[in-house]
């Protein structure tokens, strides 16, 4: 779902914003100037994450019922929320300013460029694409809410399902009396089992096509699309992407499939595998060992090599 792809496109944007503006300065207030234009490209796109979770989501409304809520959950600044109230105010009647956050970020990634912190004119592409891939993501929330069902459309199926299991209470009713011996009707069933799998199937695809009216779940009930949950885990995501200290892990030789965990793979074979799979487990054990051994030799006359 839309909710989903705007989470994975945190942890896309976040790296390459790290990544691509550098840290290298000669003092330290050049070093937290950095690090707060980094952590404010994160803010501006959850901020209009944010925006786009209280636009569809009944849940994410009922949190922040205002932007001054969204400033007091350090999601914006008092600046931010004024000036997208003047935006909205002066040049957008139909109240659509969840876009705005998105325009700050690619302005800040183009000044970052302007001062030198980003290295070359592809840098600034790729950073500029995955803002606005991410505010791409936001944009196809609103399908899933804008484009409702018409409700006709809604009323006739559940007329049409409540009538027909009407019918069926009264046509598949079983009122003749077994006592009386009719002509094939010797068997009566007290409980009509296959109607009740009927009603519990088409129940199931009706309370399944209602969910279509509010994809996104009411303020109680919002569980399988908890945007708000997926707000904090951007959050938390970017935050730490921006801020870990750059770490290169030491380049070492290693031999791979060689320790504890390749030399008792037969035995958890054996254990697990069953009776029935154990003979053809073993059949397979030589020539697999055959080639840990090739590949062994050679791993171990490259890392000869590379010492």
């Amino acid at each position: 779902g839309g909710d989903s792809s705007a989470a994975s496109m945190e942890s896309k944007s976040a790296p390459f914003s790290s990544a691509s503006i550098r840290n290298e300065s000669r003092d330290q207030q050049q070093r937290r100037e950095l690090l707060l234009v980094k952590k404010s490209i994160i803010r501006y796109c959850n901020l209009g994450f944010a925006l786009t979770g209280i636009a569809v989501s009944k849940k994410m409304k009922a949190l922040y019922p205002d932007l001054i809520h969204c400033a007091q959950d350090g999601l914006a600044t008092d600046e931010e929320i004024e000036e997208i109230e003047r935006v909205a105010r002066l040049y957008l009647p139909h109240t659509s300013d969840w876009w705005q956050p998105f325009t700050w970020a690619v302005g800040l990634v183009q000044e970052a460029y302007d001062k030198g912190w980003i290295e070359n004119d592809y840098m600034l592409y790729a950073i500029q694409k995955e803002v606005l891939a991410y505010r791409a993501k936001c944009a196809h929330m609103f399908d899933y809410d804008l484009v409702g069902v018409p409700l006709i459309y809604t009323q006739l199926a559940t007329f049409a399902t409540y009538s027909y299991f009407v019918i069926v209470l009264i046509g598949r009713a079983q009122f003749l009396d077994p006592s009386k011996d009719y002509d094939g009707n010797i068997l009566d069933f007290y409980f009509p089992l296959f109607s009740t799998i009927e009603f519990i199937v088409f129940m199931g695809w009706l309370q399944v096509a209602l969910k279509m009216l509010d994809p996104y779940g009411l303020a109680t009930d919002d569980v399988n699309f908890d945007l708000h949950w997926v707000l904090h885990r951007n959050v938390e995501v970017g935050n730490a992407i921006v801020s870990r200290r750059k770490f290169h892990p030491k380049l070492r030789t290693t031999v791979p499939l060689t320790g504890i965990g390749s030399e008792h793979r037969t035995s958890v074979i054996t254990t697990t595998a069953g009776a029935a799979g154990v003979a053809a487990a073993a059949a397979q054990i030589p020539e697999r060992r055959f080639y840990h051994n090739e590949s062994l030799s050679v791993n171990t006359s490259f890392a000869n090599k590379t010492q």
